[in-house]
């Protein structure tokens, strides 16, 4: 598993966001709004997610949406 010292404190905020909420599955524009960061911060944050095995997108009829893995919401249950 990722060690939670590994994150910084942006990607901690974003991993929080993603895997709060109603909504499994999120748009970067929406996910961006929430979490109070900037477009390219956001964008950068959420693929590093993805490489971590953190968080996952999808394509979907209206463009990529993100969403937090198994592994993500255990990071995040670890550190609550």
């Amino acid at each position: 598993m990722t060690d939670p010292r590994e994150l910084d404190v942006t990607s901690t905020k974003v991993l929080k966001t993603l895997g709060s909420g109603r909504l499994v599955y999120r748009s970067l524009g929406g996910h961006r709004k929430e979490a109070d960061t900037d477009e390219s911060t956001m964008a950068k944050t959420l693929e590093f997610l993805t490489l971590k095995s953190l968080a996952g997108k999808v394509g979907s009829r209206k463009g990529v949406r993100w969403y937090i893995t198994e592994r993500g919401r255990q990071l995040v249950d670890a550190n609550t």
